[in-house]
């Protein structure tokens, strides 16, 4: 595979931007149409039946055949991952069938114009395409979606999966899998506007595989073209992503006449196969896996820099932020740049385009020179366990992450998490009524802090005899730090002074008697010391 392939053929396609919102023509043809069809669509729709039409599903099952030619191998919609430039990578170098949009927000889509020019990019060799929007209301999705360029896509998403906190933040993505009045309302209404072409969701699983069977039946009813499944729960990211679970997809693809995607555990050829054997889904999906290697649905390891500057040449014809080139070429590259920090060093440091094809050309210096004596990489022992996935691959290979099994079972949603049974125990005696959600959690820290200070704590000395707050632990008045400061002028005490000395230090400049901190210093008297001056605090 040649970088100088990119010349040929297919490669001289230009890209050309859809400025999102359609020709002033096609929009009053999307609006019209959605309103002369609206009676229609009201009386097409299977929701309040709970039924799934057998016409409907064969036309379902044409649509995956005629229009989607039955892709086997997906790349999944990643934010700032999914840009046209990697999309047409992975079409002509990696074997994808089918390829998705980043996420969406459909709100924003709907409002500004310059969101959708710079985040909806396509050309012609881009199909088929699935564009994918989030979004909890039916009518704000729908207006979106007309603004899609006519014939510029083959089906509209609705992302069911993303949990990550700006996900639930916004309301939208796994956090509407308890809302199915929503969900069946987006993909009823959506699939019934006549001028979308199709509508599909990508799902994670609930703990249960009936309530998961249920969800989706749920949206099949609904009108669902396919469902990707994502076999992972919504509090399965980060750190505790763990191992998708296949049996959950299986169950789905038994009970539902749509076809299903199976999301999940995708890192190798081997993963692949299995996946189709167990589960029987019509495609599988990839997300991690062909973004640090991919050549996997081709079962290649690419040399780093090839790969790196093929994708470099697609950003050359079809331009994209700096911060999502740095993304892949960091994720393509990962096991590569763990034994050169220096290269690591250079891509972080990385601020222009330019700057990232001379990394690449410094990646090609280095591990070119690894590659002529791989004898002595393979005699390494930690090289080859720091590279072994399912086979050793050497460092200057793209090859996948290394997914593993948690040690301990992830609680759900529904039960209760170490953090939260940690406060319920300190609290048995109290009448706090503990919910699972952040703000109850960060609420009750708050009191135990609030009402650990206020009971006279080790580091206090009881309470203030003025203002029953906590009086300072030296404090040889017993007062509290604000009603010592408060009688300054009259009388105070060792202990504040000291430290209103040292929170003025950074404020005014101090002249202070040296005996000001002795341990011999009693408490001034404005009888005995009324010309004493402490401290003269000059504000300049």
């Amino acid at each position: 595979m040649s970088s100088s392939d990119l010349q040929n053929g297919d490669h001289e396609r230009e890209a050309t931007e859809s400025n999102s919102s359609c020709t002033e023509n096609d929009e009053h043809e999307c609006m019209e149409g959605r309103k002369q069809n609206s009676e229609e669509d009201n009386n097409d729709s299977t929701v309040n039946s709970g039924q799934v039409d057998n016409n409907n599903t064969g036309k379902l099952n044409n649509f995956w055949r005629e229009v989607l030619s039955s892709p086997r191998f997906i790349a999944a919609p990643m934010v700032d991952q999914s840009e046209l430039a990697f999309r047409m990578l992975c079409r002509d170098h990696c074997g994808l069938h089918l390829c998705y949009t980043p996420m969406l927000h459909a709100a924003i889509f709907a409002r500004d114009a310059r969101y959708r020019s710079e985040n909806f990019v396509t050309c012609t060799g881009d199909r088929p395409l699935i564009v994918q929007f989030c979004a909890n209301d039916a009518e704000t999705l729908i207006e979106a979606a007309s603004y899609l360029p006519k014939d510029g896509y083959d089906c509209v998403d609705i992302n069911l999966g993303c949990p990550q906190t700006i996900a639930r933040r916004g309301f939208y993505g796994s956090y509407l899998m308890e809302e199915w009045d929503i969900i069946r309302s987006l993909v009823s209404k959506l699939s019934s506007q006549r001028w979308v072409p199709a509508v599909s969701c990508k799902i994670r699983i609930f703990e249960s595989v009936d309530r998961t069977v249920e969800y989706a039946r749920m949206m099949e009813s609904a009108g669902a073209s396919f469902i990707t499944v994502h076999g992972r729960q919504r509090h399965q990211k980060g750190a505790e992503t763990g191992l998708a679970c296949w049996e959950h997809i299986t169950a789905v693809r038994a009970a539902v006449s749509i076809p299903v995607v199976a999301n999940g555990n995708i890192q190798s050829m081997e993963d692949i196969e299995r996946c189709f054997d167990e589960t029987g889904v019509a495609a599988v999906m990839s997300a991690e896996g062909i973004l640090y290697n991919p050549g996997l649905f081709m079962s290649q390891n690419l040399l780093v820099w090839e790969i790196g500057r093929l994708y470099m040449n697609y950003v050359t014809l079809y331009p994209c932020t700096v911060s999502s080139i740095r993304g892949h070429l960091f994720k393509m590259m990962q096991h590569c740049l763990q034994f050169h920090p220096d290269l690591r060093r250079l891509l972080a440091e990385g601020k222009t385009v330019e700057n990232m094809h001379n990394f690449v050309d410094e990646v090609q210096k280095v591990c070119s020179l690894c590659a002529d004596t791989q004898s002595t990489w393979v005699n390494d022992p930690d090289h080859v366990q720091r590279c072994k996935l399912h086979t050793w691959v050497p460092h200057w290979r793209s090859q996948g992450y290394k997914r593993v099994e948690l040690r301990e079972k992830i609680p759900n949603d529904e039960s209760e998490t170490n953090s939260n049974k940690k406060i319920k125990s300190e609290d048995n005696n109290s009448s706090e009524n503990i919910v699972g959600s952040k703000q109850s959690r960060r609420s009750l820290k708050k009191k135990r802090k609030s009402a650990a200070t206020h009971s006279g704590s080790q580091e206090s000395g009881g309470p203030c005899i003025q203002c029953s707050m906590p009086s300072g632990r030296d404090c040889e008045l017993q007062r509290c730090r604000k009603c010592c400061n408060s009688r300054r002028l009259i009388e105070t005490c060792a202990y504040h002074r000291k430290k209103q000395l040292r929170r003025s230090l950074n404020k005014w400049p101090i002249h202070f008697d040296s005996s000001v901190g002795s341990s011999n210093n009693k408490p001034l008297n404005s009888e005995n010391n009324e010309d004493d001056s402490v401290l003269q605090l000059d504000k300049t």
